[in-house]
């Protein structure tokens, strides 16, 4: 892999990581919100948490060989991922 292939793919493998760590923003808010109300649902919180806890884990076991992978967290059209509005 040439030096600039090299120097895309770790600027690519940063953006990845990040994408990912915005797309539990709103997955956080909702636990936040829930936990605030008079009686919240249990239920949701754990389903948020369960969520974010899952994408921690792939931002962890992702590597910037991971290419395939990377280019599709890229894709704005993914679906797997979460995004803002």
């Amino acid at each position: 892999m040439s030096s600039v292939a090299c120097i895309k793919a770790g600027v690519d493998y940063e953006v990845a990581l990040e994408i990912l760590g915005q797309s539990l923003r709103p997955m956080i808010n909702a636990a936040e919100d829930e936990r605030k109300k008079e009686v919240p649902s249990l239920a949701f919180i754990q389903y948020c948490d369960a969520l974010i806890a899952a994408v921690g884990a792939f931002q962890d076991e992702l590597r910037a060989s991971d290419i395939g992978t990377i280019q599709r967290i890229l894709d704005p059209k993914a679906t797997f991922v979460m995004r803002g509005a």
